[in-house]
């Protein structure tokens, strides 16, 4: 009967772990939201704009990565769709801009943002091959699934 308790508290505590990726992911998303609206005549960019492309948007990869996967997808469709989610919303990021005053959209800003997904996917998959489950921290697969 304990093992059955834990089993269910475990499930509980992953379900909300994977809401609350979620609502950060899309505050996340909100965010950029946000900062691509600001007219250009505004911006005062403290880096290359490559670089903030790439860094924002492997933060959002990030965010759908954690969801996913705390949401019980595996870790190859976590990777797939983080990806292709991150390149999607900064395709309509840019189509964004297009109707921003001072904005205007730009394919290397695309890539910029599909190079910065890639990184940080990359990064997580090797963080799966490279540290054990046990030294990631979190509970363990057992503990998380009803079987």
């Amino acid at each position: 009967m304990k093992t059955l308790l834990s089993r269910i508290h475990a499930a509980i505590y992953q379900r909300r772990v994977a809401w609350v990726w979620w609502v950060l992911t899309a505050a996340y998303m909100g965010l950029i939201f946000y900062l691509s609206e600001q007219p250009g005549s505004e911006i005062h960019l403290p880096a290359p704009d490559y670089l903030l492309h790439a860094l924002a948007f492997g933060g959002l990869s990030f965010c759908l990565y954690s969801a996913l996967r705390s949401s019980g997808a595996s870790l190859l469709v976590a990777h797939g769709v983080a990806v292709l989610g991150t390149l999607l919303y900064g395709i309509s990021d840019e189509l964004h801009q297009m109707v921003v005053p001072g904005r205007v959209a730009s394919v290397s800003d695309v890539i910029a943002d599909l190079v910065g997904a890639l990184v940080v996917q990359t990064g997580l998959w090797l963080l799966t091959r490279v540290v054990p489950k046990e030294k990631r921290g979190g509970p363990k697969e057992s503990d998380i699934h009803i079987r």
